[in-house]
């Protein structure tokens, strides 16, 4: 980030002023703070779901503008705080990154965040009909099921907004194991958390 302001519509105050930090490739990155403190926002301005009032989010010394979208789409893993689903099969709602990516290796990822217990559980497995978002769905298993749908890019760029809310100790072990696994890879972490560390 270089001088980047950020200004909510409608607001006296910027949310941002003259932020500007280095992270080096492969590096891992906490950014914490209480609620709407500006950790999400400052999430989607990395990931270029937000455009900064001033200044430049840069990745390898390009601008974030200068990035073709479907390929810079394609270099990130990225969960929202609130994740959304489209109405349609769990299948399809996880492969929507990698239309070409097979049930073997989806559920290799499920498992890995501990969600192969819930799959099994569904009469239809990856044919269950996803509504509303999702709203069915309990909070962790949902936020592990979004994950999933991030990890199929295998991008390098991995940018978390509060990755462990409303999941439970064996999923909040198995996304740390997951972190774990990206960051021996040379992936560059990013995540926002209310907890301190």
């Amino acid at each position: 980030l270089v001088d980047v302001s950020l200004t909510w519509p409608g607001q006296p105050m910027p949310l941002f002023e003259s932020l500007s930090l280095k992270m080096p490739a492969g590096g891992v990155m906490a950014v914490v703070g209480g609620n709407a403190a500006g950790k999400s926002s400052m999430l989607r301005l990395l990931v270029g779901l937000l455009e900064p009032d001033r200044g430049h989010v840069k990745y390898d010394g390009l601008d974030l503008r200068q990035l073709v979208p479907d390929w810079w789409r394609q270099q990130l893993i990225y969960l929202p705080q609130e994740p959304q689903f489209f109405d349609g099969t769990l299948r399809e709602n996880l492969k929507v990154m990698q239309p070409n990516m097979g049930d073997d290796a989806i559920l290799a990822w499920c498992r890995k965040l501990d969600l192969g217990g819930f799959i099994d559980s569904q009469p239809r497995g990856l044919e269950t009909p996803i509504r509303n978002s999702g709203a069915h769905l309990p909070v962790g298993v949902r936020r592990r099921l979004a994950l999933v749908r991030a990890l199929v890019t295998e991008g390098r760029v991995v940018v978390l907004d509060e990755p462990f809310e409303g999941v439970d100790t064996n999923g909040a072990k198995a996304i740390t194991a997951v972190l774990n696994e990206l960051v021996s890879r040379g992936c560059s972490v990013i995540m926002a958390t209310r907890d301190e560390f």
